[in-house]
């Protein structure tokens, strides 16, 4: 079956397929989302449907490796970056952009929480020196943290929605327009599918 992607999905899916087109390093992507919004979807749908774009999910394939041997309150930014180098080399090879989702562990592994470190790996991701392409996908984010990376980074700073056009969506793909909703009190995905 191939999955249709809801209308903030496909305005994503564009947004990010046109920055590939830009001629860019150390310039990564952040796609931020609240949870189950379609961010997940959305990604590996992209990597699917091109092969350019290797999707990973790092909480579940990486964490444990990334962690192991260390000290939790001593890991920070340059232990992720050189794990990253270490674990993608291959990719550098064949020019993909890795596409890492669910990393809200390991932001809060490096941060602790603290709002001014948060801003600092942000920035550290979308300007990792590495001759690999990323997409970090994220639901940990905070809206003036996200204004500060969109002043400075701006269309490489992604914030996708789940609007109205995607909850009418939803309700005339999967539920035939059946009115079982109360839209305007929707948040997410999961609300729809429970």
């Amino acid at each position: 079956m191939h999955i249709k992607l809801m209308p903030s999905q496909r305005e994503y899916l564009n947004k990010i397929l046109e920055l590939e087109d830009k001629n860019y390093r150390r310039e990564n992507i952040i796609l931020f989302g609240s949870s189950q919004t379609g961010k997940t979807e959305l990604v590996r749908y992209l990597s699917k449907e091109n092969k350019k774009y290797t999707y990973k999910n790092f909480t579940k394939e990486y964490l444990e490796n990334f962690v192991s041997n260390k000290r939790l309150k001593t890991i920070e930014f340059p232990d992720l970056q050189q794990f990253l180098r270490k674990t993608f080399i291959e990719n550098e090879k064949n020019n993909e952009i890795v596409i890492l989702d669910e990393i809200d562990s390991v932001i809060s592994i490096i941060t602790e929480n603290d709002k001014q470190k948060l801003l600092v790996l942000y920035k550290q991701f979308l300007t990792m020196d590495q001759s690999i392409k990323y997409i970090f996908i994220t639901s940990s984010f905070d809206q003036s943290i996200v204004e500060k990376l969109i002043a400075r980074f701006n269309e490489r700073v992604l914030i996708m929605p789940f609007c109205k056009e995607d909850k009418e969506f939803i309700v005339k793909t999967y539920f035939n327009n059946i009115n079982l909703f109360e839209l305007e009190k929707i948040t997410n995905l999961r609300q729809m599918f429970n």
